[in-house]
């Protein structure tokens, strides 16, 4: 099972997997590109970090 997607866009979670997921307010995302989902309801693009949750530690330092 795939883990959830932090969205960097708006700070929420997406849950699905790389192509089609939904994020914590319910809207439904596909995805664009590496790290990147489209909104459908808004067309907005949303910024990801994957599976790898950690980088977000490294680039603090």
């Amino acid at each position: 099972m795939p883990r959830p997607k932090f969205d960097i866009t708006d700070g929420d979670f997406i849950f699905g997997d790389d192509n089609l997921g939904f994020d914590s307010d319910g809207h439904m995302m596909m995805g664009v590109g590496r790290n990147m989902m489209m909104d459908l309801e808004t067309g907005n693009i949303h910024f990801t970090i994957g599976d790898d949750l950690d980088q977000l530690d490294k680039e603090d330092d």
